[in-house]
Formats: structure tokens, sequence, C-alpha cells
């Protein structure tokens, strides 16, 4: 029984310790085409728009790179 119980305690550790890789690997990188300002973020949709210190109207334009 206790050999039971250390073989279900290590399996749920290494679960815990080793997160969905599929939704470990949902990450883009994205840079400004106005600034360069580069950002590393979670999903396939692009940052924030405003903020750009160099365009006229402060938005990014973002593009995948």
């Amino acid at each position: 029984m206790k050999k039971l119980l250390a073989t279900v305690a290590v399996i749920v550790a290494v679960v815990l310790a080793f997160p969905n890789t599929e939704a470990a690997g949902n990450f883009s990188d994205w840079k400004c085409s106005q600034c360069g300002k580069t950002q590393h973020k979670a999903g396939q949709s692009p940052p924030f728009v405003s903020g750009c210190p160099v365009s006229a109207d402060g938005k990014h334009i973002w593009f995948k790179i």
C-alpha cells in the first residue's frame, strides 16, 4: 500500500511540476513597426495599441516576428 501511495505522489508531483506544454507553447513575439519595441505575449492576438512614443497618434502598429 505504501508503494502505491508513493507512486501516486510521484505522479502528482511530476504533473504539477511540468505545466501543460500545449498552453506553455502558445506565445507570440510582436514588434512595433513605428518604434521597434518588441513584446513576448501569451496568445495569438497583438498586444495593447496605445503608448507608442514615436507615432503621431500614440498607437503601436504590431506585426508578428
